[in-house]
């Protein structure tokens, strides 16, 4: 499990693995591609066209046209054109224009819904690896960036594939049929004209790489600023109570300032290509009209075929310069393309494993358990702790005893570096899914999804029912306030449940836990948000509903640890104590200095 961010990037983001994003869409790009290669005979028709239309406006008549592929056909074409109504050529470019009209139409249409397509599975295969994420994993935590990530970074995805792909593919077709031309119209002139393309296309390369290494600082500066904004939202009551705007604005400045610094080096370098092309373009132009000149005056060119050829030459730096554009359009997808690794690489969950009926256990052990978040230092230092079915067990301890590893320990989200966990006797694999089969927690910081009150529960178990959802409300004491609520259950809770109070939201997440089927409830600090007569009342109602069910509450109230049957001290990550909460709570000096303030 890793707890880290780190994820092994070699050979993931590549020229492959956006084709193979965009393969469930080959249908509508190849639909497309044959747009693609309309557009770009129309193109090299309307460069062809300029020479009949000069030939026609001065007269007409058969002049000669250098030979070459296909110069036959272009000749007689050339000839008749020449002779023909200017009506007809008139007409010929407005059919020129609307084939072109129609196939950049349903070029744009066809590879922008096949792109939103994309979009769509890219961020719900996203949304996927995220719901099979560790919680501890950084990529998890850091909010900021998972919206950057979902949006920012699949977009440049989408766009890579969309604008970047099929963009190369249109401007490839297009100077396959320009180059076509001019090289059907005189080929040696045609190689001098076409003299440029090597040295723009290493340009085009060695740009688009330097240019992925930037964007990827520009990709990852952008969910910087991101984080920075969805934390100070968080903490905005903190911010205005002290004062704090002007300190907090200065480090939102300073990330702006190095996420702007990026931008613009990856700005500058994207915008080195386009006049590079364009001098490389001049150049072959003023090569082709000196070598150009000296063949029309032997008589080897016709002039209204060199304007056919300079046309088409003419022409052919626009998709040039288009093809460089796509080609960072794909490297600056490739760099957002890494970003998204981790969570497109997410192991979904076993629809077996997760279909698997809950343990009743009538004891659950943890033996020498060692657990810890950096490398080589553990939290846990060999926890003995001993659950039997129907106790109650109240974990107590000061600040950094471990309370909050042991229970990340046993919701599987922190593997055991030593230990095990014990089922009846049996080890068994502490992981997520077995985790869930023992275990129900109820978080210390209650969230809520932004959906009703009913939804929130049903999280705890989808197939509950109404009658379930209900008994599980009363329970958790959410049925007393739920009742005053326009809509009862039905009612929404707002973002992370803002509409409630966190002793509401609280005892929301409860009743999600109890409408489970997991034998065991983790509490944690259930009680903390709550007065003493609404504890003492929520006690109460749980000593009714938890019969036959276990529970495991870390607490720091004495109330709660008194309600428990037993109680477990933990302190520097070892168990100090534990038997009856009756008699140790007055007896061990430790607990009696703990709880001396209660």
């Amino acid at each position: 499990m890793d707890l880290t961010g780190s994820h092994a990037r070699a050979g993931f983001a590549s020229v492959p693995s956006l084709a193979r994003l965009a393969r469930p869409e080959i249908g509508r790009f190849a639909a497309a591609a044959g747009c693609m290669a309309l557009a770009a005979a129309a193109t090299a028709g309307y460069a062809w066209l300029v020479g009949p239309v000069v030939r026609a406006l001065f007269g007409g008549g058969p002049l000669p046209i250098a030979g070459g592929a296909g110069a036959g056909v272009l000749r007689d074409l050339s000839a008749r054109l020449g002779s023909a109504d200017p009506l007809l050529l008139g007409g010929l470019i407005v059919a020129a224009a609307a084939l072109k009209g129609a196939a950049f139409f349903g070029e744009a249409s066809l590879a922008g819904e096949a792109g939103q397509r994309i979009l769509l599975r890219l961020r719900a295969r996203m949304y996927a690896g995220l719901l099979a994420s560790n919680p501890l994993d950084p990529i998890a935590r850091n909010r900021g960036d998972l919206v950057s990530r979902f949006t920012t970074d699949a977009a440049a995805v989408e766009s890579a594939i969309a604008g970047g792909l099929v963009a190369a593919l249109g401007a490839a077709l297009q100077i396959v049929a320009l180059a076509g031309l001019a090289l059907a119209l005189d080929p040696v002139l045609g190689l001098v004209g076409l003299v440029a393309f090597p040295p723009a296309a290493l340009a085009i390369v060695r740009i688009g790489r330097a240019l992925r290494e930037r964007r990827r600082a520009v990709h990852a500066d952008a969910a910087e600023v991101a984080g920075v904004v969805e934390e100070t939202a968080a903490g905005l009551p903190a911010v205005r109570l002290f004062g704090a705007e002007g300190l907090l604005g200065r480090r939102f400045e300073d990330r702006s300032a190095q996420s702007l610094a990026s931008a613009v080096s990856a700005i500058r370098l994207r915008a080195l290509s386009s006049p590079l092309n364009e001098i490389l373009g001049a150049a072959a132009l003023a090569a082709t009209l000196w070598y150009a000149k000296g063949r029309i005056v032997q008589g080897a060119l016709a002039p209204d075929s060199f304007l056919s050829f300079f046309t088409a030459l003419f022409l052919l730096y626009q998709p040039v310069k288009a093809l460089g554009q796509a080609m960072h359009a794909v490297q600056s997808g490739l760099a957002a393309l890494e970003r998204l690794e981790p969570l497109l690489a997410g192991v979904a969950s076993d629809p077996k494993a997760e279909a698997a009926p809950p343990l009743a256990p009538k004891r659950v052990c943890l033996s020498a358990a060692r657990a810890g978040y950096a490398e080589g230092k553990d939290v846990l230092k060999g926890v003995d702790l001993e659950i039997e079915a129907g106790a109650r067990v109240a974990v107590v301890g000061p600040s950094g005893a471990g309370k909050t590893t042991l229970l990340n320990a046993l919701q599987g989200f922190l593997p055991l570096r030593g230990g095990a966990l014990l089922v009846d006797g049996a080890p068994v694999s502490l992981d997520p899914c077995t985790a869930r089969r023992l275990f129900a927690p109820v978080p210390q910081e209650p969230h809520l999804f932004d959906d009703t009150i009913r939804v929130n529960v049903l999280c705890g178990r989808s197939s509950a029912s109404p009658a379930q959802v209900e008994s599980a409300c009363r329970a958790a004491g959410v049925l007393e306030f739920a009742r005053d609520l326009p809509l009862g259950l039905d009612a929404p809770v707002g973002r992370g449940g803002g509409a409630l109070s966190v002793g509401q939201r609280q005892r929301v997440c409860l009743a999600r836990a109890l409408v489970s089927l997991a034998p065991v409830l983790l509490l944690d600090e259930v009680t903390a948000s709550l007065d003493g007569a609404t504890e003492k009342a929520l006690t109460g109602s749980l000593d009714r509903f938890l019969e036959g069910r276990t529970v495991l509450a870390v607490t720091h109230r004495l109330s709660t640890a008194r309600w428990a049957d037993r109680v477990v001290l933990l302190d520097n990550g070892v168990v100090r104590a534990a038997g009856p909460s009756a008699s140790l709570l007055d007896s061990d000096p430790r607990l009696v200095a703990l709880f001396g303030g209660q």
